[in-house]
């Protein structure tokens, strides 16, 4: 225990020392996970721009403009007299999208005959364009639902067989985990583990830099020496991830605080793995640049390819078993089950022990090159 605190208390000198180690420990996951709060505090997408073509000109035409404003993701930005005004807009930037409302609109509906809107939507931006869709087709929806029960009204029917004739087939929808599809709540825990992998990786190998191997850790005892390393990193990266998960909860209010306490202990022992990666790699690999450069090549695609921004089921079977050789993979079907489905923290055990293993494993190697490399300095010592 005296050698593990010794080697602690020295390598957090060391961090204090080296502006690159707290900067990958503290300053950087602590500023970088405040700005994704910030950027995705509004929760959804609000106010897209976009410009409404009137060719109708008509009370009804002018009450579906209105609708369309009075959505949360649709912002009337301007009018015009002309589609093509619709693509310059977008273009220039200045829309996401449009809507005509074309020339007989209200005569067509009056007539009892199918009207057509014609939706613009800037589907370069998945998000932006599934957004319009779906604002602009709930407006359609409501407002033709209105017209078909009228009708049905003025044909003698009461309001609950009126209601059956405009909508024959009614949807219950159960939306489960996040309700109110929040990117605040599905995004930003995701890229802040993302990143925390990045860096733990990062900080491990850094940590086991052998340039950076004194005389005193030659000579420590294998095993409290890995350790002793290991843990003011952790400790720092840990209280980071806490950190940010406070600021998650108590001012951008993005979960309750019993959901995201699970995460707190997943957080340590994904930390601990994501780091004996990056241990391994400055053990295994023969140049430190060359372990850094490997650690990049693991994390940066670690998001991509966890299943948040595109399902397994869709990815190529080489892809998904690459993924699941990450450690931000396993954290992130654990967090699923004890943050966003709120389950005990034993339906993450299958994660926890991958991860514990990896950092296990990971502790192992690095112990065993220790002792091996102390025996051959000793024997050269003596010969």
């Amino acid at each position: 225990m005296k050698a593990l605190l010794t080697t602690a208390r020295r390598e957090l000198s060391r961090i204090s020392r080296e502006p690159l180690l707290w900067l990958v420990d503290l300053a950087l996951p602590l500023g970088i996970g405040l700005w994704l709060l910030v950027t995705y505090q509004p929760g959804s997408v609000r106010e897209l721009p976009i410009v409404v073509v009137d060719q109708d000109q008509t009370s009804f035409s002018r009450m579906l403009t209105r609708a369309l404003d009075a959505t949360s993701g649709i912002k009337v930005q301007a009018s015009a007299t002309r589609p093509e005004a619709i693509i310059a807009a977008l273009q220039a930037g200045r829309a996401q999208g449009g809507v005509v409302l074309p020339d007989g609109l209200m005569r067509q509906i009056k007539r009892g005959e199918n009207a057509e809107l014609v939706l613009y939507a800037n589907a370069a931006n998945i998000v932006v364009g599934n957004t319009l869709v779906k604002e602009v087709s709930t407006v359609s929806r409501t407002l033709s639902g209105g017209i078909t029960l009228r009708r049905a009204r003025a044909q003698g029917l009461d309001a609950v067989h009126a209601l059956a004739v405009a909508e024959p087939i009614h949807i219950n929808s159960q939306v489960l985990f996040n309700p109110t599809y929040s990117y605040l709540s599905y995004m930003v825990p995701g890229l802040i583990a993302a990143l925390l992998q990045l860096f733990a990786m990062l900080a491990g190998v850094m940590a086991f830099d052998p340039e950076h191997h004194t005389l005193a850790d030659k000579h420590t005892a294998a095993l409290p020496w890995v350790l002793g390393k290991m843990l003011p990193h952790l400790l720092l990266l840990w209280s980071t991830a806490c950190v940010a998960l406070a600021l998650f909860v108590a001012v951008f209010h993005g979960e309750p605080a019993t959901h995201a306490l699970r995460l707190v202990p997943l957080y340590g022992v994904y930390l601990a793995g994501s780091f004996g990666l990056g241990m391994t790699l400055a053990t295994l690999l023969p140049r430190t640049s060359l372990a850094i450069e490997v650690a990049l090549f693991l994390s940066t695609p670690a998001f991509i390819l966890s299943g948040m921004s595109f399902p397994f089921e869709a990815m190529p079977k080489l892809l998904v078993a690459f993924a699941k050789l990450l450690p931000f993979t396993h954290y992130l079907t654990g967090a699923l089950q004890v943050h966003a489905m709120n389950q005990p923290l034993v339906a993450a055990l299958p994660a926890l022990v991958w991860l514990g293993a990896l950092g296990i494993g990971a502790v192992g190697i690095t112990a065993t090159k220790h002792a091996w490399q102390a025996r051959a300095g000793l024997q050269e010592g003596v010969s």
